[in-house]
């Protein structure tokens, strides 16, 4: 292309260019008022869709108590186990507990458990106790004991408050309570 015939195609670059600048400034130069007043679109809009609210379920009472006991029983087969191996329960404290059955939280002996997942223990050389808050608002206590190393484990059911393992160890009754 000769150096002469450039000429026109510069002009018109340069005209497209012009027009691009101007194009952006009036677009970057709309304020949220115009796209407000903007003219509805064409299209008709969906229908809304109406969302009655509705209460969540009662919780079932007797649910939540299965849940709360049944996490007890697992926690005392986890103690067990520790007494079997070591020929007593005091190394099934919270801490002992949380590493070789972390499917709950365990808290120490003083401690009120909260909640049907989180358990509190108190741990003897013959006894282990336990106690969970089930979502009922009751508080459930498993206990586990032997009169002496080396006997078979006898196991006891309660409930009460406070909701902690060392409340547990009162729990005297052969099966839950009602």
């Amino acid at each position: 292309m000769n150096p002469q015939d450039r000429g026109p195609l510069i002009i018109a670059g340069g005209i497209v260019i012009a027009g691009l600048f101007i194009a952006i400034a009036i677009y970057l130069s709309r304020g949220p008022a115009d796209v407000a007043t903007a003219p509805a679109p064409t299209h008709s809009p969906r229908p809304a869709i109406s969302v009655s609210p509705t209460a969540a379920p009662e919780p079932n009472t007797a649910e939540q108590d299965r849940e709360t006991k049944d996490n007890l029983e697992e926690a005392i087969g986890a103690a067990t186990k520790i007494y079997e191996d070591g020929g007593d329960f005091s190394a099934a404290d919270s801490f002992s507990m949380a590493q070789a059955f972390p499917r709950f939280t365990y808290q120490e002996s003083i401690r009120d458990s909260t909640d049907p997942q989180d358990i509190s223990v108190y741990a003897t050389d013959t006894e282990w106790s336990a106690a969970a808050a089930s979502g009922s608002e009751s508080c459930f206590w498993i206990k586990v004991a032997v009169e002496a190393a080396g006997d078979e484990p006898q196991v006891s059911y309660g409930a009460g408050s406070p909701c902690t393992g060392r409340a547990a160890s009162s729990a005297t009754a052969g099966n839950w309570p009602a």
